[in-house]
């Protein structure tokens, strides 16, 4: 072999080396994509999945919900047919208007529907209704005060004249009988509901019982009825008591309807004023005046047609039920046992009205009631609202529902 010819042949030799360098190089890197690409084929495989597991899972979200607010929209239609059911009067048979509205609820047997008979009684059920007012050595303060006037006819032709008009006998506060029905409650879920038991008989106290045994206004609230400037207030107040906002009572008022020299004016709007914020709506020890209800005397007709009823309710139940949770009070059915574990505890609005209910559904406490049968009123006899008589210790309740 000549020289010329060697470098050729090294060329050639460092050619074919380097073509297999390249394609080893390409095989290689051909196999890597090919990982790659099962690689990624499998991420991708993972990730549609996922994304389809997902959208079943989202599907199966969406139809809970669908579900969840098609259930919402049938339990609120039911609510507000039981709200505007005008529910049936238990004691006449016939529909009472006065009832619907907030706290209807006409599917619930009252207390009057399954009266407390025992278990041998044979008494026969009281006919007619019983009405009391909360407190009365007032009434008699009130009748003379207006002094048998047209002003008197006014009250009396009102919401208010049944407070007038009850048999006195029976209307005697009885603290044990009342605190024994309240320990006796039973825990619902209805806010504007009071049940109790008596023996072996649930009963309930709720608004219709509380129109039939008041005969107040329980009509439902009206937008007009709003707060009224404290000026107007102020006016008010200096119209009737010659000065301005204070701290001016009950016992105030009865005793400037005494008061011979007092303004004709005057009489009907204070007469009007006691007997909401001393007997149906108090919420205080002291009986102060609520400055809110002296703004309405402006207009004495409104006044009058006011649902004192309702709102007496709300007061009076705000003291029988579990107070509502709070910061301060975590456990509501804690603070109504330590409540009603004291020796006395106070009641707000028209708590006799519970007495009432109870005498017209256990006709056997009548029996243990001095002079029941007496039908005389606080009109015919003005002395029974200075006499005061305990009626009904524990023993005599503890008899009547044995």
């Amino acid at each position: 072999m000549t020289q010329p010819e060697q470098p050729r042949r090294n060329e050639s030799l460092r050619f074919g080396l380097q073509v297999k360098i390249d394609l080893s190089r390409s095989i290689r890197r051909r196999s890597q994509n090919e990982s790659e690409m099962t690689e990624l084929r499998g991420m991708l495989s993972s990730l549609i999945d996922k994304i389809r597991n997902q959208r079943i899972a989202n599907q199966t979200i969406a139809n809970r919900l669908d579900q969840a607010e098609r259930e919402l929209a049938e339990r609120r239609a039911a609510s507000v047919r039981e709200r505007n059911q005008t529910p049936l009067d238990p004691l006449r048979g016939t529909s009472n208007p006065q009832n619907a509205g907030l706290f209807g609820t006409p599917e619930i047997p009252s207390a009057r529907s399954g009266r407390y008979t025992g278990e041998n009684s044979q008494r026969p059920l009281p006919q007619g209704m019983i009405h009391r007012s909360f407190s009365y050595s007032g009434l008699d303060e009130i009748d003379t005060g207006l002094q048998r006037s047209t002003d008197m006819d006014v009250l009396l032709g009102s919401q208010f004249g049944r407070l007038f008009h009850l048999p006195a006998a029976r209307c005697h506060k009885s603290t044990k009988l009342i605190g024994s029905l309240l320990c006796c409650q039973l825990i619902t879920a209805r806010k504007y509901e009071l049940w109790y038991t008596f023996g072996t008989h649930p009963l309930r106290f709720s608004l219709d019982e509380f129109h039939s045994i008041t005969g107040l206004n329980c009509s439902a609230f009206d937008v007009e009825y709003s707060d009224s400037e404290d000026t107007a207030g102020s006016v008010m107040w200096q119209k009737l008591f010659d000065t301005t906002v204070g701290d001016i009572t009950v016992a105030k008022v009865l005793e400037m309807l005494c008061n011979p020299f007092l303004a004709s004016w005057k009489r009907l709007t204070l007469a009007l004023i006691a007997l909401v914020d001393g007997f149906l709506c108090c919420t205080n020890k002291t009986l102060k005046l609520t400055p809110k209800y002296v703004v309405m005397l402006t207009n004495v007709p409104s006044f009058l047609n006011y649902p004192w009823g309702r709102l007496s309710f709300v007061y009076t139940l705000s003291r029988f039920l579990p107070p509502p949770v709070s910061k301060d009070i975590p456990d509501p059915l804690h603070e109504l046992r330590i409540r009603l574990s004291q020796q006395t505890t106070v009641c707000y609005g028209f708590p006799v009205a519970l007495q009432l209910l109870a005498f017209e559904a256990v006709p056997q406490l009548l029996d243990r009631v001095p002079d029941a049968a007496n039908t005389s009123t606080f009109l015919e006899d003005p002395s029974a609202c200075t006499t005061t008589v305990v009626i009904l210790n524990t023993k005599d309740n503890l008899a009547v529902e044995a």
